[in-house]
């Protein structure tokens, strides 16, 4: 049998090694907890996805998509960046087209919330919600101090009573308020 003595030198060596790690880990994860509506969205779908796909992704399978990933995503990004960057801002130019040409908004509003509806499971249903939620509270849709909320941009207005013009709120648009709340 032999014993092995560690010193007080050895222990903070040791520390000194693995303790900036440690702490870059410990405040990535205080980011990713913060509370933040978008990273508390972007974590709650991960772990979603993760939840949906957990049995089929094995340790061995998930180190090699990691693997894989970590060497190809950022090549293939910086690669075809201005590419990329084209055939998005194409497609959205065009269903932005699509959009305004509509002249049936809410019916076509109402039959994709209906067909998402429909076809997503319970579980889907509260995971959505748990999305939109923190959504309308950092925009302040659920206060009640609220007269006006403005549906293109999902910003809240806040006005005191009586007939008076709110300032600017959209490029030099400006929001009236007429007694009561009504706009």
């Amino acid at each position: 049998r032999s014993h092995y003595l560690v010193g007080e030198e050895d222990a903070v060596w040791l520390l000194r090694l693995v303790l900036p790690y440690v702490n870059e880990v410990l405040l990535n994860l205080r980011s990713l907890f913060s509370g933040e509506p978008a990273t508390t969205m972007k974590l709650a779908l991960l772990l979603f996805a993760m939840a949906r796909c957990g049995n089929f992704v094995t340790l061995w399978t998930l180190a090699k998509l990691v693997f894989f990933g970590i060497f190809t995503i950022p090549k293939v990004c910086s690669s075809y960046s201005t590419q990329l960057a084209r055939y998005g801002k194409f497609w959205l130019e065009r269903f932005r087209d699509a959009w305004e040409s509509c002249s049936h908004k809410k019916a076509v509003v109402a039959a994709v919330f209906t067909l998402v509806w429909n076809v997503s499971s319970t579980v889907a249903r509260v995971w959505a919600g748990n999305l939109f939620y923190p959504r309308m509270a950092w925009h302040g849709i659920f206060d009640k101090n609220v007269n006006h909320v403005c549906l293109t941009c999902l910003c809240s207005v806040h006005a005191g009573g009586g007939d008076e013009v709110l300032p600017a709120a959209h490029d030099g648009v400006r929001l009236e308020q007429l007694g009561g709340g009504s706009r």
